[in-house]
């Protein structure tokens, strides 16, 4: 039960931090409220992945903090056991207010959270996907936390180097079974039953049948290549990410993914969120 406390606990945390890191943009602009949630090393992609205050301090700050208004909400997460690191997913809409008759942008994104040395929390992973309007729907909607069954609890400390390359090495083997065979029999080997998928103009899917489903009829051969992972404290919950490619001997990457696994009953890492970051058609 404290277990159990400490987890729903952290999880509140993480999605009230959200919330306000979410009212501090419409408050105060875009970049301000990014700067102020990151971490010094947080990465955005676009679709590369990139430092994003390196990035921010190379640009002047805007003339009108407030001429793009960027709204979102989360609707769905989780937390690792040891309470230290999560995700958090849900609608977004991008608003040029330089154009008062433009429709508003929309989107799907994904943050992952690590809690810092003085309790609060910060972005080290955001990511996000346009689709169609009616992701709207999720606005106002009951917050679900994902996760609460069927995964293993571990409260002792794991040896982030091996846990981390343990991890990686999960993603490269899905990769290996990707490109040898094809992007479904990946999916099928490590999906959770209640993963989630985020495509672009799709936005979220869920459940490893539907998601099995998506990939059927949209993609098959993958060249894929991890790049970095990271993980709890517990060694229980962490993310990776890596560039993609739709035709294996291209010369350039077709766009990145990332990927949030957690352990579940025999000690076994499975995929809880898929998400692709496409590369823009040149």
């Amino acid at each position: 039960m404290g277990q159990q406390a400490h987890v729903g606990g952290g999880l509140d945390s993480m999605v009230s931090t959200e919330r306000a890191f979410a009212a501090t943009s419409l408050k105060e602009g875009i970049r301000a409220s990014f700067l102020k949630f990151f971490e010094d090393s947080a990465l955005a992609f676009s679709p590369e992945p990139y430092v994003f205050k390196q990035a921010a301090a190379k640009r002047p700050p805007p003339a009108d903090p407030l001429a793009r208004t960027l709204r979102w909400e989360p609707v769905a997460g989780d937390i690792s056991t040891s309470g230290d690191m999560g995700y958090l997913m849900g609608p977004s809409t991008l608003t040029d207010n330089s154009q008062p008759k433009a429709p508003p942008s929309y989107g799907f994104y994904l943050s992952v959270w690590r809690k810092q040395d003085d309790g609060t929390w910060k972005v080290i992973i955001d990511i996000g996907t346009t689709v169609a309007k009616e992701i709207t729907r999720f606005f106002g909607s009951k917050f679900t936390p994902l996760g609460r069954d069927g995964y293993i609890t571990i409260s002792q400390r794991a040896d982030l180097a091996v846990a981390r390359n343990e991890l990686l090495g999960m993603d490269r083997s899905f990769s290996k079974t990707a490109t040898a065979k094809n992007l479904r029999s990946a999916y099928a080997d490590v999906l959770d039953d209640s993963a989630r998928a985020i495509r672009e103009s799709v936005g979220p899917i869920a459940g490893k049948d539907s998601i099995i489903a998506y990939v059927t009829r949209h993609q098959d051969h993958l060249s894929l290549h991890p790049i970095n992972a990271g993980v709890s404290r517990a060694g229980d919950l962490g993310y990776t990410y890596g560039s993609y490619k739709v035709v294996p001997d291209s010369a350039e990457p077709s766009g990145y993914y990332v990927r949030v696994w957690k352990k579940t009953t025999g000690n076994v890492w499975k995929l809880v969120v898929d998400k692709d970051a496409p590369a823009e058609e040149k």
